[in-house]
């Protein structure tokens, strides 16, 4: 890369446009940039950068203060810079951002920079780019250099370079990656960095989710287990050493207690089952010794009235026995009279009879005649034994309509408990099996909700994988081209090489031109001394021609060599940077690639969606378990009250029974007893007067004939001694009946006391007691069904907490086996997390990297050691041979990082020391040679071009006159070689010894630029 020519105004010190033709000032390859302090020589310098990379170097960098500040409001701030690589010429026109007067009042308008790129073609310049940020990008990319590598190679400023020179590793690495762009060897440092951390948090995950799954497996089973530290713990704890033996003793600590639940469980049911028999038999003996009891009072009270009924029955024999005389009496007094009447008494009874019907026997016979007296007294009889049972059963079945309305409220209230039972462990059971649902469903997805970060960690691995895996297959077929043009760069050198050798040979053997073409009349000649030359050698034209064609053919061999160097650098970096890709897992094969991408994915959905339901099933559970208590704690009260109510319905329905079939006898189509009696009572009136019309009319008959005889001979057969004796013994009709209802109430009793004293419950009783057995009493048989329920209770309870036991016990194994699984899957992820560590902190400089050099560092250290060789090179002939520049990867003190160390080599006493000890002088010649080398090898990294025009800045006023003509004649040597120096300095010597001197002058309007060739000024 030349500059040919530099325009510059309103910019900077400048206001007037300056013009710069650098091929006229650089006929002679050297110039002198100078001028007084402060004229803007560094101006020039910043110009040249701004125009070709719209900024300038260093702390200058701020666009604001680039338009001269002694420029007039309304001149446009530019610079103008044509420059050139091999083969194309370029032009680019570049102003800054700027305030220009509005044209209209005392405001200001910003004015945006501006840029213009263009090329000469035929002859014509033609615009590349108008855009300024697109320009910059055309001539980073045309000279393959940024600006800070730019002003590194191009304008070398010594402060710097001595800066470099001794600089500490840090600060020397800062420089180095500024310059050789090692930003992918970071990138790279990084992304091994970033995939062994996401290797590490995949296993923390990994592990995190073994932990969740025992410390999950033990909150299942902690109900079952005996209290421990272990069990306080809030959370999991990640522990690499928890695993199957923790799950072999939670499963056999819950076997044991199952086994031992299940004891209790089978204990509890028998103990239930005890109590609820021993319940039933005392409340049969209960109810037997109550039936005995209520017998044996019911036997005392007919015992009691047995006298009363042995006077009804005189009562009623003497009666009787009086009332066959009394017809005979009462013919005697009126016979005609109640003959007469006792017929039209018969005859109104007999209709009577007849409208009642044919149930008393003789009722249907022909008129006149009726049924006879005798069939109407047996037929009193029973109506008045029947009436007297009717009667005695009243109470029975006023005691039985009692029992019955307490039978039917006790069944409604069984009824009701039942529905209440039947809804509780309908409710209960829907619960349980909710909840056991619930459980199960929240164990089917805890594993993969745990499973999350680490499914999100594989996800964004096989990402990276697959992005690597792209990047892998790109380098490898750039890979493959770049060694193809190595192979062929290198069998171009190496034919150049010995094309350049071939002519360097023939130059050696034609010397003799080459001596000849240096002498001089007068002078003497370097061989043999003498100061005439009668003959000199025939080949003299020739051998500089010979020395032309090697020239181009050495610098044709270093550019092909330099090209191989490229190239090769390009394919070390290719064959790292693939490396790097395979590393990060890239040399998979793409569709494998592709699908762990589509399946990590999906099962980190499927983790994300378990996740949320994992939430939501503990949600449910937890508000499921509070109305479970509630419906298990209410079928047991409600089981309780059906037992209850279901013995008081059983034990009044025996009651019932009995009663029921002692009425139901003599309800006769009745709906009950007192309806039954009135019946009675109608038919034994009718009975009544029937059968005393017909007495009546027998004796009124009979008496008519023979009153006297026949009360003669009944008094002298009879028991009475006189009429008045059977006057006395008549007794009233109500009287009468009265007394047989009496005595057949007391005959009925009799009967049903014999019945009850004779039923096998009540003879049992009674055996019982004479053997000393009696029953328990109401608060002793409360007490025992206290005791039922309280053992049916704990049956239930210790049944449930088997079955609860039995749950957690599969949960407990169903998570050993996915433990066991995850642990496995766990393994390699692990043993990969090992590798990168490992590999990552070697490449950062750590671990086991010895020299504590990282992979950047390491590639800057490359890059040091030519930049070393190239200004060792230099510094030989600067130094008179006696120093070299030398790279040391030797480790730094304590815990700092090596590779980048600089040492100088004494050739004279053949030690190496620090280049801290260098004198100024010595330190000026070690900068410019390590800016020169540094420069070459720049050069070579941006694509070998070819820089034509180098600025060296400043520092030759600390050299002595000896090592100032060492250091000319090596930059004389870089003119030798084609190049155009300017050299930016005060010193006197160097405007005495260079011809071609650009002067700075400052004034109070600005400064201005003035090219000196000789003595004349321009």
């Amino acid at each position: 890369m030349r500059i040919h020519r530099l325009e510059i105004q309103a910019f900077g010190p400048f206001v007037q446009r300056q013009v710069v033709d650098f091929d006229r000032l650089g006929e002679q390859g050297l110039f002198l940039l100078e001028g007084a302090t402060g004229a803007g020589k560094s101006s020039v310098l910043d110009a040249i950068c701004f125009a070709l990379f719209a900024s300038v170097p260093g702390v200058r960098q701020s666009g604001q203060r680039l338009r001269s500040d002694h420029a007039p409001a309304d001149l446009v701030p530019e610079v103008l810079l044509e420059f050139s690589i091999p083969g194309r010429q370029f032009r680019i026109l570049r102003s800054p951002a700027w305030l220009r007067p509005a044209k209209r009042g005392s405001s200001t308008v910003r004015e945006n920079a501006q840029a213009l790129l263009s090329e000469k073609l035929d002859g014509e310049w033609v615009a590349l780019s108008s855009r300024n940020d697109e320009a910059a990008h055309q001539i980073q990319a045309l000279l393959g250099m940024n600006r800070e590598q730019f002003t590194k190679v191009v304008m070398l400023a010594q402060g710097e370079f001595a800066a470099f020179l001794r600089a500490d590793i840090k600060e020397r690495q800062v420089l180095l990656q500024q310059l050789f762009g090692t930003g992918r060897f970071r990138s790279l440092e990084q992304k091994l960095l970033e995939s062994a951390s996401s290797a590490q948090d995949g296993v923390q995950s990994a592990q995190q989710q073994l932990a969740e799954i025992l410390h999950a497996a033990r909150l299942q089973a902690e109900e079952f287990l005996p209290a421990s530290p272990e069990a306080a713990q809030d959370g999991p704890t990640p522990n690499p050493d928890a695993g199957p033996a923790d799950f072999e003793h939670l499963l056999g600590v819950l076997a044991e207690r199952q086994a031992e639940l299940s004891a209790s469980a089978q204990q509890a049911a028998e103990a239930a089952a005890r109590a609820a028999a021993e319940l039933g038999a005392a409340e049969n003996l209960a109810a037997r010794h109550a039936e005995l009891a209520a017998a044996e009072v019911a036997a005392e009270l007919v015992q009691a009235g047995e006298a009363d009924q042995l006077a009804r029955v005189r009562v009623l024999e003497q009666h009787r026995a009086a009332q066959d005389l009394s017809p005979d009496l009462d013919r005697l007094q009126a016979a005609e009279a109640a003959d007469e009447l006792a017929r039209q008494d018969q005859a109104a009874a007999q209709r009577k009879l007849e409208d009642r019907g044919s149930w008393i026997p003789g009722a249907d016979a022909p008129a006149g005649q009726g049924p006879t007296a005798s069939s109407l007294e047996a037929a009193a009889k029973a109506l008045a034994a029947s009436i007297a049972v009717v009667r005695s059963l009243l109470p029975e079945e006023a005691q039985l309509l009692r029992q019955q309305r307490e039978a039917e409220q006790a069944a409604a209230e069984a009824e009701a408990a039942g529905k209440r039972l039947s809804a509780a462990e309908e409710l209960g059971d829907s619960l349980l099996a909710e909840r056991d649902a619930l459980i199960e469903q929240r164990s089917s997805v805890s594993a993969d909700a745990g499973l999350l970060e680490s499914r999100n960690s594989a996800a964004q691995r096989a990402k990276a994988e697959a992005d690597a895996g792209e990047g892998f297959r790109g380098t490898e077929i750039r890979l493959r081209a770049l060694d193809l043009e190595l192979r062929a760069a290198e069998s171009a050198q190496l034919a150049s090489k010995a094309g350049w050798l071939g002519l360097m040979q023939a130059r050696l053997e034609r010397a003799a031109g080459e001596l000849a073409a240096g002498l001089a009349e007068g002078d003497p000649c370097p061989v043999c001394g003498a100061t005439e030359h009668p003959a000199p050698s025939d080949l003299k034209g020739t051998s500089l021609q010979l020395v032309a064609e090697e020239e181009r053919a050495r610098e044709d061999h270093e550019r092909r060599e330099s090209d191989v160097a490229v190239i090769r650098d390009s394919v070390n970096q290719a064959a790292a940077e693939l490396a790097a890709f395979a590393a990060l897992g890239g040399d998979r094969d793409a569709d494998q690639l592709a699908a762990a991408v589509a399946r990590s994915a999906a099962q980190a959905q499927e983790s994300e969606s378990a996740q949320q339901q994992l939430l939501q099933y503990g949600a449910e559970l937890a508000s499921l378990e509070p109305r479970l208590e509630a419906a298990l704690a209410a079928a047991a009260e409600a089981r309780a009250q059906v037992q209850e109510q279901r013995a008081a319905c059983a034990s009044l329905q025996r009651a019932i029974g009995e009663r029921q079939s002692k009425v139901a006898a003599w309800l006769a189509g009745h709906q009950s007893l007192a309806s039954r009696l009135a019946e009675l009572a109608q038919d034994e009136s009718l009975l009544s007067a029937a059968l005393g019309t017909r007495r009546s009319a027998e004796t009124a008959a009979a008496e008519l004939a023979a009153a006297e005889s026949a009360m003669a001979r009944k008094l002298a057969g009879s028991p009475f001694g006189s009429v008045s004796e059977i006057a006395a013994a008549l007794q009233q009709d109500g009287v009468l009946a009265e007394a047989a209802a009496a005595n057949a109430a007391f005959q009925d009793a009799a009967i049903r006391v014999r019945q009850r004293l004779d039923a096998e419950p009540v003879r049992q009783a009674a055996t019982e007691r004479a053997n000393g057995v009696s029953a328990l009493g109401p608060e002793a048989l409360q007490e025992l069904r206290s005791a039922v329920q309280t053992a049916t209770t704990q049956a239930e309870r210790a049944g449930l907490q088997h079955q609860l036991c039995g749950r957690s016990l599969a949960a407990v194994q169903r998570a050993a086996a996915r433990h066991a699984e995850l642990e496995q899957q766990t393994a390699p992820e692990r043993a990969r997390a090992e590798l990168l560590t490992g590999l990552a902190e070697t490449a950062r400089g750590l671990g086991q990297n010895e020299f504590k050099m990282p992979l950047s560092a390491y590639v800057l250290a490359a890059r040091l050691e030519q930049v070393a060789e190239a200004a060792s090179e230099r510094l030989q002939v600067m130094s008179d041979g006696r120093y070299l520049l030398a790279h040391t990867d030797a480790l730094a003190g304590g815990n700092k990082k090596s590779g980048l160390g600089l040492e100088v080599v004494d050739g004279w006493t053949g030690q190496s020391r620090d280049t801290s000890t260098l004198s100024g002088g010595e330190s000026f010649m070690a900068s410019l040679a390590l800016a020169l080398g540094l420069a070459d090898v720049v050069q070579r990294e941006s694509g070998g071009m070819r820089i034509d025009t180098l600025f060296v800045d400043e520092g030759f006023g600390s050299l002595d006159e000896e090592s100032l003509e060492m250091v000319m004649a090596s930059i004389e040597g870089l003119r030798d070689s084609g190049r155009t120096v300017g050299l930016v300095s005060h010193v006197a010597e160097l405007k005495l010894r260079i011809p071609q001197q650009l002067h700075v002058v400052k004034g109070r309007q600005g400064s201005t630029l003035r090219a000196q060739t000789s003595d004349r000024l321009e």
